[in-house]
């Protein structure tokens, strides 16, 4: 089970500097409320940004790097943003790291095509591969549930649309959501099950023949002892 323990943002949109905020340790679902404008979205963003690389505004629409820089940060001099996740999954403690900075040659960057984003992955105190570092994300939540673990209250419409038959978001998210569970290793094991038991009780109805056959053999033969 995912359980994220803390969050660490620097420069990341209303959050100047650097801040942190440390998530219940008991069972149940984390809430954050407050008026509008003080930075529910933004801290929802930090962790979509933390694990998928991607900030996401009104209407699912992707937000620039660029205006997520903490805009007093920017005006002395800060070009760039980083959001930090210590987290549990599995009996095991990760940390990832994720920054987004200029690109190479971009001295004055102004648009998010001037941005790139680096990230990196710890298993108890371990740096991952980048390879490996990919796969333990995507294991650890995938980005097509990930709407149903960090959830936006604001946002229900959409979870409305999901109910209509006229977008093929809905079955993939539920198809998404059968892997994550293992229903498709399941419904294959449940298969190959039924094979093996169909081939058991084959080869169990053949050795009752040959048990029945050997029966009237010993029978005869009793039969023929008692004769002679």
């Amino acid at each position: 089970m995912l359980r994220i323990k803390s969050l660490e943002l620097t420069d990341f949109g209303a959050f100047k500097g650097k801040q942190s905020f440390d998530l219940p340790t008991e069972e149940g679902v984390s809430v954050f409320y407050g008026e509008n404008m003080r930075g529910k979205t933004t801290l929802l963003n930090a962790f979509r940004f933390a694990l998928f690389g991607k900030v996401i505004g009104r209407g699912r629409r992707a937000v620039s790097f660029h205006d997520m820089i903490n805009w007093e940060a920017r005006a002395n001099g800060a070009k760039s943003f980083e959001v930090r996740l210590s987290l549990t999954h599995a009996g095991a403690d990760y940390r990832l790291t994720r920054t987004c900075r200029p690109k190479s040659g971009a001295a004055n960057p102004s648009g998010h095509a001037d941005y790139t984003t680096d990230y990196y992955l710890e298993r108890g105190g371990h740096i991952l591969s980048p390879d490996q570092a990919a796969l333990e994300l995507e294991r650890i939540l995938p980005e097509q549930i990930a709407r149903f673990f960090l959830f936006d209250g604001e946002l229900l419409q959409e979870y409305e649309d999901l109910l209509h038959g006229d977008t093929d978001m809905g079955p993939k998210i539920s198809q998404a959501i059968e892997r994550i569970l293992g229903l498709p290793t399941l419904t294959k094991s449940r298969d190959s099950l039924k094979i093996a038991l169909d081939k058991a009780e084959e080869r169990v109805a053949l050795a009752a023949q040959g048990d029945q056959k050997t029966q009237e053999l010993g029978n005869n033969l009793q039969g023929l002892v008692e004769e002679r």
